[in-house]
């Protein structure tokens, strides 16, 4: 008995240090936010009149910004300074978790949009870590992006942080949609707004 209770006992020795294997390859790193940076990279990208602060014209210049205007500009007054958004990055920075769900309903001209290429370009001033995620909507217009570099691949969506959303429809070669949703897109979102236990995906309804 003895020599098969020393068996078992290996066994049980090798699945726990595969086990413990899996969750070293699974951990997933996070990006590196860096509040002062972001801030200064966002005011030299948007503040046109550089005034130390962005209002909603020159948050267009950041569709993702402009997106999630009304909760960066926390003290309400339309405006968004240095401070307010390094602040935004700071909790970012601060959270449990550095992934979000990225589940997108894409429709136009109030129909499912299926076929359509769905890219989320993460804005400049978000820093080093960031890439972009895409994907195709399925019959329903959906679609769920990842950032298959992740960690170990395994992790659904993508970090928190402002994102570009680039959509497009081909059919021959020939672009279907407008300018204003791909190349020169006007589209953003926010991931840090959203959680994979949301019951409900952001929708784009393209006209």
């Amino acid at each position: 008995m003895k020599p098969r209770m020393n068996h078992c006992r290996s066994v049980l020795v090798s699945i726990s240090a595969c086990l413990l294997l899996l969750g070293c390859e699974a951990k997933l790193d996070r990006p590196d936010f860096d509040p002062q940076w972001s801030s200064s990279k966002a005011l030299e990208q948007c503040d046109a009149n550089s005034d130390g602060q962005i209002d909603p014209s020159e948050a267009a210049a950041a569709p993702g910004l402009l997106m999630a205007f009304d909760q960066w500009d926390t003290n309400g007054d339309k405006l968004i300074s240095g401070d307010e958004f390094g602040e935004r990055i700071a909790k970012y920075k601060a959270s449990a978790g550095s992934v979000a769900s990225a589940g997108f309903t894409v429709t136009y001209k109030k129909k499912p949009l299926p076929g359509a290429e769905v890219i989320l370009d993460p804005e400049p001033f978000m820093g080093e870590g960031f890439a972009p995620a895409k994907g195709t909507t399925d019959r329903r217009g959906y679609v769920s992006l990842n950032r298959p570099d992740m960690g170990d691949g395994g992790y659904p969506g993508v970090y928190l942080g402002l994102y570009r959303v680039r959509i497009s429809k081909q059919e021959g070669g020939k672009e279907l949609l407008a300018e204003k949703y791909n190349t020169a897109s006007e589209l953003g979102f926010d991931s840090g707004g959203q959680t994979r236990e949301a019951r409900t995906s952001p929708r784009f309804d393209l006209e």
